[in-house]
């Protein structure tokens, strides 16, 4: 299988911190917002409510790395699969904003999260994605799914 290498100039110690790093500054808004909520600061500074904040934020994270697939589906023929699964967790995502309240949006981004974690983990298991990225997703994952949970329960 060809390995594709979007960045030449970064080696793959590097990329392995840069997307780490970038995952875990990712989640930190979940956390930060749902610790908020907790703390019963419904208001952000400059931001507005932290249940729009948490729930927008939500919406474009889950839809970027729904789009991310996509990056997986171009070079790989056969994988069609990948950009269907792409388009219906983005509109899923945007209608359960749209339609649902904030406990109910909160519980669809949690079965998406969940659901493209699985999705991962047959990736991983063909080699589409390497075993580091994948223990990164799944840990990222329950983080952020801990964190939507947290939130839905103070709600």
């Amino acid at each position: 299988m060809q390995t594709y290498h979007y960045y030449p100039c970064i080696d793959g110690d590097d990329m392995r911190r840069l997307y780490s790093d970038l995952m875990l500054a990712g989640a930190l808004p979940f956390v930060c917002c749902a610790l908020a909520l907790q703390f019963g600061l419904w208001e952000l500074p400059l931001l507005g409510s932290s249940q729009t904040v948490l729930a927008v934020y939500g919406l474009v994270i889950g839809s970027f790395m729904a789009g991310s697939y996509w990056g997986l589906y171009l070079p790989q023929p056969g994988k069609t699969y990948l950009a269907l699964f792409s388009n219906a967790i983005a509109i899923v995502l945007w209608l359960a904003y749209l339609l649902l309240p904030f406990v109910g949006q909160l519980s669809v981004y949690c079965l998406v999260f969940l659901s493209m974690l699985l999705l991962d983990s047959k990736l991983a298991a063909g080699g589409l994605i390497s075993a580091h990225y994948f223990a990164m997703r799944r840990l990222i994952t329950l983080l952020v799914v801990a964190s939507l949970i947290l939130a839905a329960w103070v709600a």
